[in-house]
């Protein structure tokens, strides 16, 4: 009994503990812009998700994971799933990851006809 009542403890606040806040995954203070071809799109929750080969100055290919809020916030904020597919060249404005990884908060995405579109509903 007590070994499924755990079990299901575990299971009940996984999802919880997974998810973290802005400030304690993402530094505010740090505002990048990268460019390169989306490699694939996942529009899931909890969060949606760019993946884009980006070139760095030494010449080097890099894939970046570019969160974004859950698609019902981004369809709210005037996305929809079919807006970006793998090949595309955009370019995406954010905040870098605390940890130094290739992963970043994603404000808005730049397309190549230079039409922008953010990740926040207008007000």
């Amino acid at each position: 009994m007590k070994a499924k009542l755990a079990a299901l403890l575990v299971v009940a606040i996984a999802p919880v503990m997974a998810h973290h806040s802005f400030a304690a995954e993402f530094d505010g203070a740090k505002e990048v812009t990268i460019s390169g071809k989306v490699l694939r799109v996942d529009w899931v929750n909890p969060h949606a998700a760019l993946h884009i080969a980006v070139t760095n100055s030494d010449g080097k290919v890099e894939e970046w994971n570019c969160e974004m809020p859950p698609p019902g916030r981004l369809a709210h904020a005037g996305w929809r799933a079919d807006m970006v597919k793998a090949g595309d060249q955009i370019s995406v404005s954010g905040f870098l990851a605390r940890n130094g990884a290739h992963i970043m908060w994603t404000q808005s995405v730049v397309f190549p006809d230079g039409s922008r579109i953010s990740v926040r509903p207008a007000r």
